[in-house]
């Protein structure tokens, strides 16, 4: 199980902080992660478009075409939010 954990105002806005999840085998990148996070809802997908999120990997910094698995640590951080 991959372990989700949002920062800066993501805890606010989605009202949740940290949660356990399985990335299904259609789910290879943080691109493609994030696509599904946003179809959650209107909350979802409007603050974790592929602009205004920075997204690390096991403590290291993401690209949206980096690869993600059902072990990761996977932390989303929200920039240039208001």
């Amino acid at each position: 199980m991959a372990k989700l954990l949002y920062f800066g105002s993501l805890p606010d806005r989605l009202n949740i902080a940290a949660e356990d999840i399985d990335i299904n085998q259609s789910i290879t990148t943080v691109q493609d992660l994030l696509a599904w996070l946003r179809q959650r809802g209107k909350n979802w997908e409007q603050y974790l478009q592929d602009d205004k999120v920075q997204v690390t990997l096991n403590k290291k910094f993401a690209e949206l075409d980096s690869a993600v698995s059902d072990t990761d640590e996977i932390a989303i951080i929200s920039i240039g939010l208001n």
